[in-house]
């Protein structure tokens, strides 16, 4: 059975490019998750090739907070989820906002997500995170020094402030749980936090100190660190959005481009928020959601030299390069949706009132998909459905942290080695 195109006004050159030689590897999305795969995939020996449809990075992997956030092990869904999101949606200063004309295409994922936030499913997939997670410092360890980009990386601690004694008492119960797993946090008062920042307004009260967890000053900057370092070591980047497959469902021969098609032997379907309509050209069930996340850029701000997220507003703050850049918004509003940069006006009152004085002037403002799983895993390693085939996506907020260890788990799967890891939990095939 050959697959179709993704879109019915697309009509691209359906002769296979002729090329000398098939690269062994074709991965399809240059985020980073994409991008560090692909990488992975060359220093395994593999030829490899990356298309991506803008320029590598130019998505969520440019646009997100920044964070190594080794430290969320908690998925989205949790009980009493159920309970939270109607007040959440009628709170204008909420970050969850759902665009109703997409509703009834967004139910199926919804009613999924509840019923994976039972105690017994947290449970589990709480440890699954923490498997990905546990391993992304090493992970990026390797891949930094190798690229030459470990400048990018801030070794501050993250602090996450607390405004009401109520959420410092409901973070602090879960305090023994991120203990046991090794994940290192100091319960501090506001005031030891204003010793560590002192831009942290009067109005925190207490402050969670994160020691290990980490950011990137230029998160497009990395992308374009590791990118540069795949061409070097032989790496070829396309300028292509692929469509879909052509050939055997079981086993696709060529890619089918915007601009022409690919002949190709082995794919890795790394295109984010795209890969479930990829996916489904495959017969393979990939429930993605694109859950829109937004961030303003402030030039002249106070200065903060530490990553914070506010508890109780779920806005945070990262000090990067050429400003300071706040994010705390998740919209679901479909993929093809125009953004609504007015989101972001709830985002910096928010933040004007977390930080009194804070100050600065908007430099811009930005919007980007990520690509969200029902029960907050990513999709990792290989399908039944299509013998030439591995996927490396679904990570929602964690692509920044996840990609490394993602791409060396694929390596590894194509190398025909035993990952370091049981993929059982990240199956692609796991969506009846």
């Amino acid at each position: 059975m050959s697959a179709t195109n993704l879109r019915d006004d697309a009509k691209p050159d359906r002769r296979p490019r002729k090329i000398a030689v098939t690269p062994r590897y074709s991965v399809i999305g240059g985020g980073i998750v994409g991008v560090c795969t692909a990488l992975a995939l060359m220093e395994k020996g593999f030829s490899t090739r990356l298309f991506e449809a803008r320029s590598p990075g130019a998505g969520a992997s440019s646009g997100n907070a920044g964070i190594i956030a080794i430290a969320s092990i908690a998925p989205t869904g949790v009980p009493g989820l159920a309970r939270r999101v109607p007040r959440m949606l009628l709170d204008p200063l909420s970050p969850l906002a759902i665009d109703w004309r997409h509703f009834p295409q967004l139910a199926p994922w919804l009613i999924s997500l509840l019923r994976n936030s039972s105690p017994e499913r947290v449970a589990q997939i709480t440890e699954a995170r923490h498997a990905l997670l546990s391993r992304s410092i090493a992970a990026y360890d390797d891949i930094l020094n190798a690229t030459g980009t470990s400048d990018l990386r801030r070794s501050q601690p993250k602090l996450t402030a607390f405004e009401s004694d109520d959420g410092f008492r409901t973070f602090a119960a879960g305090q023994s749980g991120r203990l046991s797993r090794g994940i290192r946090v100091d319960l501090i008062s506001g005031d030891e936090g204003r010793e560590i920042e002192p831009a942290l307004g009067a109005n925190v009260k207490h402050v969670a100190r994160f020691p290990d967890v980490h950011f990137f000053s230029d998160p497009a900057a990395v992308v374009r660190g590791l990118v540069d370092h795949f061409v070097r070591l032989g790496g070829v980047v396309v300028n292509d959005e692929i469509l879909g497959f052509e050939g055997p469902q079981s086993k696709p021969t060529s890619l089918i481009g915007k601009q022409s098609n690919y002949l190709c032997d082995q794919v890795v379907i790394a295109a984010g928020p795209w890969s479930g309509a990829l996916a489904k050209r495959l017969g393979v069930k990939l429930p993605i959601e694109a859950e829109r996340g937004y961030h303003l850029m402030l030039g002249g701000a106070k200065g903060f030299k530490h990553a914070v997220n506010f508890h109780e507003r779920y806005v945070g703050l990262t000090p990067m390069t050429n400003g300071l850049r706040i994010t705390g918004m998740a919209e679901f509003a479909g993929l093809h949706a125009k953004p609504k940069m007015r989101r972001l006006d709830a985002v910096l009152k928010n933040i004007r009132q977390a930080v009194p004085g804070i100050g600065g002037s908007e430099l811009l403002r930005w919007s980007g998909d990520r690509p969200s799983l029902p029960d907050s895993l990513p999709a990792i390693g290989r399908t039944v459905r299509a013998a030439n085939v591995l996927f490396a996506c679904g990570h929602d907020h964690l692509g920044m942290t996840m990609a490394p260890i993602t791409g060396k788990l694929v390596a590894q799967l194509a190398a025909g080695e035993r990952p370091d890891l049981n993929l059982t939990p990240y199956s692609p095939d796991r969506f009846k």
